[in-house]
């Protein structure tokens, strides 16, 4: 009835072996000596988004700085790393900017602009700008967004996907449904 889940004994086959022991990835660099702890939720997402193989070894591979764009780079596992405060900074992040994606495309969305409160586009703004460090495109979709005649001018959709391809350009893991 219920399937006993062994701990993992020797390195991962893949990514989502990480599952098991609560692990995350740590990557240093050994070219700018910098140090970087990624969730192992994220990495999984990442890699999909790039229609990249979750296999351990193809990762170790592939593995790059995210400073100096380094391939001499060391791979560890970092077991039960859940409680570390660098882990739950980073998974806030990734949930404060999928969230705010979330709202953002119901606002972009014309059929759906009349039912979601000012308020919120607003605050989803003001939540992506730390991450996204573009204030001229966060702009241009709230004036597109707030255009009181949305037939006449152009719809924010253009700039919600600029704000998608933005945060994916510095590295943030963007949901699939988002992206669409």
């Amino acid at each position: 009835m219920f399937r006993y889940e062994r701990p993992m004994v020797g390195p991962p086959k893949t990514l989502y072996d990480l599952r098991k022991v609560e692990g995350a990835v740590r990557l240093t660099c050994r070219a700018c000596k910098r140090r970087q702890l990624i969730d192992r939720e994220e990495l999984i997402l990442m890699r999909h988004i790039a229609r990249e193989t979750c296999d351990w070894p193809a990762f170790c591979t592939s593995a790059i700085c995210c400073y100096c764009t380094s391939r001499n780079v060391k791979v560890e596992i970092e077991a039960f790393a859940n409680g570390l405060p660098e882990l739950r900074r980073r998974r806030a992040t990734m949930i404060t900017i999928e969230l705010a994606l979330i709202l953002l495309r119901a606002a972009s969305d014309s059929g759906s602009r009349r039912g979601l409160p000012v308020e919120a586009v607003r605050l989803a703004l003001r939540a992506v700008h730390p991450f996204l460090q573009d204030k001229a495109l966060l702009t241009e979709f709230w004036v597109r967004y707030s255009d009181p005649d949305p037939t006449l001018g152009e719809s924010p959709a253009g700039y919600y996907a600029d704000i998608v391809r933005a945060l994916l350009k510095r590295g943030y893991a963007v949901p699939a449904e988002p992206r669409i």
